[in-house]
């Protein structure tokens, strides 16, 4: 199982019409996402592209003696 932290679409044009970001611009504005980022060890979000990498490797044969695990894929924002 893969546990992201927070992840913000970067362009409006990659959000489609069903996603729940289009009914909520009003709540994440840039200042909160900033004060959430403040929270992140990397003081950044995740990008789409780095949680798809952790579901990438766990489908693949590096690791292929994985099993039943647990993996935040979250900067350490679950660790703190």
């Amino acid at each position: 199982m893969v546990c992201p932290g927070l992840v913000v679409p970067g362009e409006d044009g990659s959000i489609s019409t069903e996603s729940m970001w289009n009914q909520m611009r009003d709540i994440f504005t840039e200042d909160v996402l900033e004060r959430v980022k403040r929270g992140y060890l990397f003081r950044r979000l995740a990008k789409g592209s780095e949680i798809a990498n952790a579901v990438v490797f766990l489908s693949s044969d590096a690791a292929s003696f994985i099993t039943g695990q647990t993996l935040s894929v979250s900067a350490g924002y679950t660790m703190m």
